[in-house]
């Protein structure tokens, strides 16, 4: 009897806080930005090399209305991080390209073959197309 009144007044001290499930991340590795602008359309494609909580490599793309995945603005990104390409040419239109490595850590959610990324942008929802 003592036991058991002694497990109830022990529960009734430890305050019952719900845990919070850890959030999961990704790390990307390289995102690629192209965008293709002719007389009569704008092309924009995103690109991503991520790696995968269980240490898998995925290839994740998005096309038309995607924000760029960055936790750094712009300017505060180091030079030898990004690369940027533009070329105007009359049959392409212009092209412009760019290519950011080691962009960091961001969380993330998956549901079957889309995974979507949280970062400073907002969200942004890729397909998983491959691995690398």
């Amino acid at each position: 009897m003592k036991t058991a009144i002694l497990l109830i007044a022990s529960a009734m001290l430890v305050p019952n806080f719900a845990m919070a499930a850890p959030q999961a991340t990704l790390q990307v590795v390289e995102e690629e930005a192209f965008q293709q602008l002719t007389n009569s359309s704008l092309t924009s494609t995103l690109s991503i090399k991520a790696i995968l909580p269980d240490g898998s490599h995925a290839l994740l793309f998005c096309s038309d209305g995607c924000a760029e995945v960055q936790s750094l603005p712009p300017e505060k990104r180091l030079p030898t991080d990004q690369t940027c390409t533009g070329d105007d040419d009359s049959r392409m239109g212009y092209i412009h390209d760019c290519k950011y490595t080691n962009v960091g850590t961001f969380q993330f959610k998956r549901s079957g073959d889309k995974i979507t990324i949280s970062h400073r942008n907002g969200k942004t929802t890729f397909k998983v197309t491959s691995s690398w």
